[in-house]
């Protein structure tokens, strides 16, 4: 029992006669008394007495909880006294009221005793629940007190309220206390008044009349207060005085100095069960002593952080403990937590940056009946609502929501439900504890991190365990270990010295990332713990063996230095080690060198080295097909070295290099092992939900896959016999395969009683046993065999029961039928492993992110347990015993890989894997292994595959070779395991030299560079084919039984066996085959002639990637599926994911990927290195020797089907937009072949073949220009920009154009090459290239002449884009004709304003093709192109055109009209010659139509879809402004075959082939203008680029501007003399204004500007010509001075003026001398009437103003009037307005005014960075008051603005865009 010394109390309470005088005799001498043990039972008495407990509180007030503690134990029942007692010190110590519940609440629950006199009944029924008590206290019974009792319990009731009175107001019954108003005493009358009133909150003036009317004004109200007469009138300021006395006297004794003299010391006193105390502070624990021992070393620091943390308990609030990483934060909460018995119900939450609020508050979830939804409280939720103590760790990683969340928690102790409109206030017993790490900073201080609300906690600093505390530490928990504490203390302070200061620096980067530190020590002693007791020793003074010791060091080495990458480093620390533990150095060496563990594997037992384990039944599950495992030196250490992390339940992380075999040992101990090894492939986009489960839609099928996996399990596990019970189990899965689920349900009912069955039996044969113990029945070994039997099926039974639970719940949810909508939460692997006790190995841990990692972090402690927060569990789940978890991870220094968090590294028991091939002897063993059986020369063979190995290793090391991107290759254990395995598939038809001959080539050559294949090739031929004639013998064809397809090339030298697919095999003729080519096919088909592994296909655009895969799959009928990847592209469109199906219900769809390894298809993920890492390492384990891949989603893991083939290509990094670098642990899982250009020697070969219409000569010209071309653009300065270079894909455009002559195969070469450059020189010198190879001259004006160009035969002069042919539109017009004409997409580059959009709108009028044109811009997305699922809108309409086709259809059969209901029903059930009599298209139709009304989300086909569906052309407007990731999407679309799959869309009609007439244009501004790019070059080459000039010719200008203008101004000119006709003006100003004002800009003119002042003069009357050319200059040009688009140049008010002047100046002297600058500055008079609003020269309508004449004050100032004048002059135009000036000039208000004015509707949009296209025109929204599922269009203000024809103002900080709109538009969204 705990004691503690109150000799300082004794003293004080000594000196303090004011409390002496009012105890009794007998107290006051056992105070005195010296030797007493009975002292604090005295102060418990003596503090009863009303007089005196304040001053006894305020002496010893440290043990106060013991005083009251003793105050409950001596009355068992209520007692005035006690209660009176409380009531006085509550508000000093809020922490004891603990101790008044349960006294109040009674001794036992729901019982209460009788009342004895002077003590009364509380009628509260205080119920306890898992050691909690949640009942609220139940009123006194205020009747049962007695006339001398009642003041004293009136008082103590409304000092409680006082206190809390949400706790302590239910002890007053309002009812009571009324019926006390007539009371004789007059101070119970005023008491209870005074309660009464308290209870109602009412106010003091309610109070006074209450006291007025029932106490008469001279009635006396003195009486006894506290043992004092008081005068209870003035009860408050007492109290108040009581109060400041007690804070008074408590400061006086904290500040009182110690006396020097010592005092008599009385003995030390015991404290009662009902407290527990720390250091001097003494906590109340009402619940009693726990049973659970402390996990704590009491250390002298651990005991002074318990202190602080008891002395922040004792007031209310929240606590934050902070301190250094490992300073035993959490462990003092749970420490606390054990002794107050909390420990069970303290709810640890882990915040992290995936945190979701609504995950803590509660959320809405399915009900067990699916479709229904309840609300389920979240964790938080429930841990304040039953007054639990609640543990944040890592507080300041919750994100800003969380925090915001918790904030009334910490303030006010409640917490808010927002969507709920809920206040929840803590229970009693609610305690918030949070943990923050700090860091050291400069001065080696800690830095909290800045949190809100961070004043609102109560802070605590945890100090760490000094090295001195140590030695505590280890002897408490390891008492064995007491003999051995300094040595081992010596060897860590001595390996902390090695790894600290400047020292560490040598050991290199791992021993900086992971230090060691206190937990490391902890595990060596546990392990050296384990050592001694299985050397047998009792007490830990038994001398060891040399054995033991040398044990003790190899747990040392492994604890300490295993970790570590480089040998140097590793032995540094190991001989540190050793020379404290005083081993001899040779000792040392001998395990490091030569020692080999033991590897025993016996049915039973499994022993390495210096563990031992024996073996659980395997399943047959766990026991796959097991790939070969060699039992290297290598091997055997790392086994053994894991096996003991396994013994001591300790987390394992495996670091290293990929390929190395870190996953291999893992499987084969958990195989060996008989444990079921649960791998997760972690990446960057894993989420804790991926890993412990989330909320998932739910069908039959995903609610019986768990079942079923857990009944074979279980089943294996019982021991069925799987023979004998086949045809039951081939029952269950073929009513599985067919989804009938209820028959299932029954079989599945059949095995928990054939379970039952099989216990009995076995419980009955132990029984009979048991009766003829020890006779001679039956041998040993047999009953040992059956009880450990019996034993492991009794470990079952709660597994069976939870079975036939989940049945249960299973045929609950399939009798309550299919609801739309219904989610349960599906367990993740992980949990279900730790709750079945399965290994779990999480595969690339450190590309996780933290936060999702420390979602798990409680499966790395001691002892495992999961939270399921999401669930609204509150309790843990504990792992099972035999769960263990491992985690590997490739080291840091690779690309996209970064190191784990310290605080989780820490955890585990790390261990660096090198590489097994160091070592030659190892790597023979390995090589054997796999080879095992195949030849008798095996040794021979083995031998030269190892130097082969070793030496081209060895080269790569030294960088001597590279790859084709010349980056040195990465060749590992796994390169050469895939060979010996390769070797092994095909040897039986090649021969196993030949077999290893191959391998070596398709592994170790094809990614390297020519010049390194070179240095390879005669190695491998060296090695492998000593026999001559080994590669000419042909492959035996394998007789398995399959269909094989032979592949041999044309020297028939090289012959191989393919696997046919499902399909026909076509060999496709227009493939043309030449030697480079072959050799890449080689290649290719030899690493597909396994199709075991994934094929990476690295090389340049238009290498022919792509298309050779297509062909080697046409060839062995193979099914051919691509995805084109993008820098967006998701993990979604590989996997799948839920869709509405057509009954509207959510159901998952698979992704390509998925099905296409369900299929056995051959799958390309094109441009590879475009997708973001994160999804591509998410396919980690589908690309190693694992093939498999788990679908987070539904947690199944698919593997594929045997035709499967993987393959990837993608562009060298760097060289094209977007392409990364991949990590080497990626590539290193793919068969890499590299392509480079194909040889210009064979490209005439190619264009000979593929094109009919061009002689040999020709295509050898053509070649001919493409070099010269080349060879100029590297030696010539001329071609520097990268958009003037020709690629292949040109030189088949050129070859593929049709023409008989070979003018006009030059015409074409000129049009395709030389159009598309930018600068004159480069097209002269392309030009001058073909003339001088083709021997031809161009004439380039003939070729775009009206009259002889053949592409203007269908074209009219006038068309309705009042087209003017310029020269330089007859060129564009040509030039895009014709490579319509060939079936060629058309990508239009050029300065805007320069015809690009117009020409395509041309082109499709005159061939009277619809024309889709869809605007692109930075957030364009692929759905706005391809289309994508989006509600289904107008639920109402649907239905109501069904009802009238199934009218319809009634009608034809001759069925009377009804209900939509019935008529459905009716149309279900007709038979199949009844609707044969109906049409195809109205079965159609209701077949639409009822899918549609069901389902909830619907494809919609983008604009791009329709335009290739109907064979119409569609034009991408500014393409280059679109991001890579969208654009990426159309290069199977501009392929000629024109195609595209909608990866989105699903299974069902994905595919989308162009239909005829289809064709494709897309227009770009040059890069460097604003936001504008260029196009990547792989994109590019698939366009026929055309170069569009901007206008330069003044003549062509000024030729459309005649052809525009007014026939009025073409006759008059300005009555000056000397004067210029009007069109010339306006062309000469525009060019003067041009070059003098946007120098920049590579045009003079804009056309656009030019036409835009032609209009406007034209639509308005002027009263003379000068006067219509300075408005539309001033409107057009001068108005724009100022106006600077970049914001990079202020501009001076002054220089503006200057710069207008020289503008009316130069118009003036065009003119012939008119002074415009009068004319301009005038200023402008305004007249109103009721239809038009008049200023200066220009009108508005306003007839829409009402009649209401009334302009506003806005335009009384003369600025505002010019201002709205030249908005008013804009507005004649058609164009928006864009208004520019510093904010607070008025542009708003200016438009605002003139909306007013005019009485027009003006829609005002402030635009911002997070505006978004639906903020503008609109999105899908529920239908309000419909049932779920129901959506419409809604529109967004400006749509809605824009149907109506009214203004809109876009507001964006100084620029305002004002857009008034006159017709009614349609937007693409719609």
């Amino acid at each position: 029992m705990a004691t503690i010394d109150v000799t300082r109390q004794r003293v004080s309470l000594l000196g303090d006669a004011a409390a002496l005088q009012f105890l009794p005799r007998e107290l006051t001498d056992v105070i005195r008394d010296d030797q007493s043990t009975q002292l604090l039972d005295a102060v418990a008495n003596a503090s009863l007495i009303p007089a005196v407990t304040d001053r006894i509180f305020a002496h010893f007030e440290s043990v106060f909880a013991d005083v009251c503690a003793r105050w409950v134990l001596s009355h068992p029942r209520l007692d005035v006294r006690v209660l009176a007692s409380f009531a006085r010190i509550l508000p000093f110590s809020p922490s004891l009221s603990v101790f008044l519940i349960s006294h109040l609440q009674g001794p036992s629950q729901g019982q209460r005793p009788e009342p004895t006199s002077g003590q009364a009944q509380s009628q509260g029924q205080g119920t306890e629940s898992a050691g909690r008590r949640v009942s609220r206290l139940g009123p006194l019974d205020l009747a049962a007190f007695s006339d001398q009792d009642l003041p004293v319990v009136l008082l103590a009731l409304w000092r409680l309220n006082t206190f809390d009175k949400r706790t302590f107001s239910p002890l007053s019954r309002p009812s009571q206390l009324q019926s006390l108003f007539q009371h004789q005493l007059p101070t119970v009358r005023y008491l209870s008044i005074r309660v009464f009133c308290q209870f109602h909150d009412a106010s003091d003036q309610k109070v006074e009349a209450l006291v007025s009317r029932y106490i008469p004004k001279d009635t006396s109200l003195v009486a006894d207060l506290d043992g004092r007469a008081a005068d209870y009138a003035f009860l408050t300021l007492y109290e108040d005085a009581r109060h400041q006395e007690v804070l008074r006297l408590r400061d006086s004794l904290q500040q009182a100095p110690s006396s020097n003299s010592v005092p008599p010391s009385v003995p030390v006193q015991h404290l009662t069960p009902l407290v527990v105390k720390y250091g001097n502070t003494v906590l109340p624990r009402p619940l009693g002593p726990v049973n659970t021992p402390s996990t704590l070393a009491l250390t002298p620091t651990t005991v002074e952080n318990l202190e602080n943390l008891a002395r922040i308990l004792q007031q209310p609030g929240p606590i934050l403990l902070h301190g250094l990483s490992g300073a035993g934060k959490t462990s003092l909460v749970h420490e606390v937590a054990r002794e107050l018995g909390k420990q069970k119900e303290l709810v640890t939450l882990h915040l992290n940056e995936q945190t979701d609020a609504k995950m803590l508050l509660g959320l809405y979830t399915t009900d067990t009946k699916p479709g229904s939804f309840t609300w389920r409280p979240g964790v938080l939720t429930t841990a304040v609502r039953e007054g639990r103590w609640v543990l944040i760790e890592d507080l300041d990683r919750a994100p800003t929501e969380v925090m915001s969340t918790l904030l009334p928690l910490i303030e006010r102790s409640e917490l808010l439900i927002p969507g709920r409109g809920e206040r929840i206030q803590a229970a009693a017993g609610f305690r918030l504890f949070a943990t923050v790490r700090t860091l050291l900073g400069i001065n080696d201080r800690e830095n909290l991190p800045n949190m809100i609300g961070l004043r609102l906690w109560h802070l605590m600093h945890v100090k760490a365990l000094p090295r001195e505390d140590l030695v505590e530490v280890i002897n408490g928990r390891y008492p064995l270990l007491h003999k051995y504490t300094s040595g081992i203390l010596a060897v860590f302070d001595q390996l902390v010295a090695c790894t600290s200061g400047s020292t560490r620096l040598a050991l290199g980067r791992t021993a900086l990332d992971r230090p060691i530190g206190t937990r490391d020590l902890l595990k060596w002693c546990s392990r050296l713990d384990g050592i001694l007791r299985a050397a047998g020793c009792k007490t830990g003074e038994e001398p060891i063996t040399d054995t033991t010791r040398d044990r003790m060091f190899l747990e040392a080495v492994d604890c300490f230095a295993s970790h570590l990458h480089e040998p140097s480093s590793r032995s540094i620390l190991i001989t540190a080690i050793a020379k404290e533990m005083h081993l001899s150095s040779e000792r040392v060496q001998h395990y490091l060198t030569s020692y080999v563990p033991e590897l025993e594997d016996t049915e039973s037992r499994l022993t390495i080295g210096r563990a031992s384990f024996i073996k659980q039944k395997r399943s047959s599950r766990a026991a796959k097909s097991r790939r070969p495992f060699a039992t290297t030196v290598h091997a055997k250490r790392l086994l053994e070295q894991i096996a003991i992390a396994v013994k001591q339940r300790e987390p394992v992380l495996l670091v290293g290099e990929t390929g190395i075999g870190k996953t291999t040992v893992v499987q084969q101990l958990a195989d060996s092992l008989g444990h079921q090894l649960v791998a997760v492939n972690l990446s960057q986009q894993s989420e804790a939900s991926d890993l412990l489960g989330g909320f998932k839609p739910v069908s039959p099928q995903s609610l019986a896959m768990p079942l079923k996996e857990e009944f074979e399990e279980l089943l294996e596990k019982t021991g069925v016999s799987m023979e004998k019970n086949k045809e039951y189990l081939d029952r269950i899965n073929k009513r599985f395969a067919k989804g009938r689920w209820k028959e299932i349900s029954k079989e599945w009912r059949k095995a928990p009683k054939m379970f039952e069955a099989i216990l009995a039996k076995l419980e009955a044969g132990a029984k009979a046993r048991s009766v003829t113990e020890n006779g001679d029945g039956q041998p040993a070994k047999r009953r040992k065999t059956e009880s450990s039997k019996l034993q492991r099926l009794l470990d079952l039974k709660p597994r069976w029961e939870q079975f036939s639970q989940s049945l249960d719940q299973f045929d609950r949810q399939l009798a309550s039928g299919s609801a739309g909508f219904a989610f349960a939460f599906v367990e993740g692997k992980i949990v279900k492993a730790a709750r079945n006790g399965d290994w779990v190995l999480l595969d690339e841990i450190n590309l996780a992110s933290p936060d999702t990692l420390e979602s798990i972090s409680g499966l790395f402690q001691p002892n495992p347990s999961l939270l399921l927060s999401e669930t609204g569990e509150i309790e843990r789940i504990q792992a099972h015993p035999n769960f263990r978890v491992f985690g590997a991870m490739n080291p840091a220094t690779d690309v996209g890989k970064r190191d784990l968090p310290l605080g989780l590294r820490s955890r585990f028991t790390e261990i660096y894997v090198s590489s097994p091939d160091r070592d030659k002897k190892d790597l023979l063993t390995i090589i054997k292994t796999y080879l095992k059986g195949n030849n008798s020369n095996i040794d021979r063979l083995a031998d030269d595959v190892a130097d082969l190995y070793l030496e081209i290793k060895r080269r790569a090391e030294a960088k001597t070779l590279v790859d084709q991107a010349n980056e040195v290759p990465h060749f590992s254990l796994r390169t050469l395991t895939r060979v010996l395995t390769y070797a092994n598939d095909v040897a039986p038809f090649y021969g196993l030299e030949r077999a290893l001959y191959e391998g070596f080539c398709m592994c170790f050559t094809t990614l390297l560079s020519e010049e390194s294949e070179r240095a390879v090739m005669p190695l491998i031929h060296q090695h492998l084919l000593k026999r001559p004639g080994i590669l000419t013998q042909p492959p035996k064809k394998p007789a398995d039984g399959k269909r094989y397809v032979i592949f041999r090339n044309r020297n028939k030298d090289h012959q191989y066996w393919l696997l046919q697919g499902n399909e026909e095999p076509k060999e496709r003729e227009d493939y043309i085959i030449t030697p480079y080519v072959e050799r890449n096919l080689l290649n290719l088909v030899r690493a597909t002639s396994t199709r075991r592994y994934p094929i990476l296909i690295q090389g340049p655009t238009s290498a022919g990637k792509t298309s050779m895969i297509e062909y080697l799959a046409n060839y062995t009928g193979n099914k051919f599926v691509r995805i084109n990847n993008h820098e967006h592209t998701d993990l979604q469109e590989y996997l799948g994911t839920y869709v509405s199906d057509s009954e509207g219900k959510l159901k998952f769809q698979e992704g390509l990927l998925v099905q296409a390894m369900r299929e056995g298809s051959w799958i390309v993920l094109d441009e590879l290195n475009l997708a973001p890492t994160d999804v591509l390492e998410a396919l980690n384990r589908l690309l190693d020797d694992n093939r498999e891949l788990l679908i987070p989603e539904t947690q199944e893991i698919v593997r594929p089907h045997e035709n499967f083939c993987l393959f990837a290509t993608q562009n060298p990094p760097g060289l094209y937009g977007g392409r990364k670098v991949l990590s080497r642990a990626f590539r290193n899982r793919f068969l890499e072949l590299h392509f480079d250009d194909i040889p210009e020697s064979e490209l005439e070969t190619i264009l000979q073949k593929r094109s009919r219409n061009t002689s040999p000569p020709d295509c050898r010209r053509i070649v001919a220009v493409y070099k010269q071309l080349t060879r100029l653009r590297q030696e010539s300065r001329v071609f520097e920009q990268k958009n003037s270079f020709a690629t292949l894909r040109d030189l088949f455009r050129w070859a593929l154009r049709e023409a008989d002559t070979r003018q006009e195969i030059a015409e074409h070469g000129f049009m395709l090459l030389a159009e598309r450059v930018r600068k004159p020189e480069e097209r002269e010198e392309v030009k001058k290239v073909i003339e001088e190879v083709f021997k031809v001259k161009i004439d380039v004006d003939r070729l775009y002449d009206f009259e002889t160009a053949r592409e203007f035969s269908n074209v009219k002069a006038r068309n309705s884009q009042g087209v003017i042919w310029t020269r330089a539109m007859r060129r564009l017009y040509v030039l895009v004709k014709r490579a319509i004409k060939n079936n060629e997409p058309v990508l239009l580059v050029g300065e805007t304003g320069c015809g690009k959009t117009t020409v395509c709108q041309l082109l499709a009028e005159f061939e009277k093709k619809p024309l889709h044109i869809v605007n692109a811009h930075q957030n364009t997305e692929t759905g706005d192109l391809i289309g994508s699922q989006r509600p289904v809108r107008n639920r109402g309409a649907i239905l109501d055109a069904l009802h009238r086709d199934l009218q319809e259809a009634a009608a034809m059969l001759g069925k009377e009209n009804d209900s939509l209901e019935s008529l459905q029903e009716w149309y279900r059930t007709l038979a199949p010659e009844d609707l044969a009599k109906l049409p195809e298209s109205l079965k159609a139709r209701i077949q639409a139509s009822t899918t549609r009304s069901r389902a909830l989300f619907e494809w919609c086909d983008g604009s791009l879809v329709h335009a290739m569906k109907e064979g119409s052309y569609f034009l991408l407007d500014e393409i280059s402004l679109a991001d890579d990731s969208v654009l990426e999407r159309l290069n199977s679309v501009l392929e000629p075959h024109r195609s595209l799959l909608l990866a989105e869309k699903g299974i069902t009609d994905s595919f989308v082939q162009a239909a005829e007439g289809f064709q494709f244009f897309a227009t770009m501004n040059p890069g460097g203008d604003f936001g504008k790019k260029e196009l990547s070059p792989a994109l590019r080459n698939r366009f026929t680029e055309i170069w569009v000039p901007s206008f330069t010719d003044v003549e062509d200008v000024h030729d459309i501007v005649v052809s525009k203008l007014d026939s009025r101004f073409k006759q008059q000119r300005p009555s000056k003399k000397g004067a210029k006709p009007v069109s010339r003006i306006i062309v000469e100003f525009a060019s003067w204004f041009g070059k003098t004002f946007r120098p920049s800009s590579t045009t003079a003119f804009s056309v656009r500007d030019i036409l835009a002042w032609v209009e406007f003069m034209n639509n308005c009357r002027f009263s003379s010509v000068e006067l219509a050319l300075l408005h539309g200059a001033s409107m057009v040009f001068i108005d724009t001075i100022g106006a600077n688009p970049s914001a990079l140049v202020a501009v001076d008010p002054r220089e503006m003026a200057t710069h207008r002047q020289m503008c009316l100046d130069q118009l003036s002297s065009l003119c012939g001398g008119v002074d415009f600058a009068k004319l301009y500055f005038q200023e402008p008079q305004v007249t109103i009437n009721e239809k038009l609003l008049t200023i200066g020269d220009f009108s508005i309508d306003r007839s829409m103003a009402g009649g209401v004449i009334d302009p506003g004050h806005e335009f009384t100032v003369p600025t505002t009037k010019m201002n709205a004048m030249r908005v008013i002059r804009a507005l004649q135009g058609t164009k928006p307005i864009l208004l520019e000036g510093n904010p607070g000039v008025g542009k708003t208000t200016l438009i605002t005014a003139l909306a007013r004015a005019c009485g027009r509707p003006l829609t005002r949009i402030n635009l911002s960075d997070q505006t978004d296209l639906m903020d503008l025109f609109g999105t899908d929204v529920p239908v309000e008051g419909a049932e779920a599922g129901n959506f419409k269009w809604q529109n967004a203000p400006f749509l809605e603005a824009m149907q109506k024809g009214e203004w809109v103002l876009l507001d964006v900080s100084c620029v305002v865009v004002s857009i008034r709109f006159n017709s009614q538009l349609l937007i693409d969204m719609l």
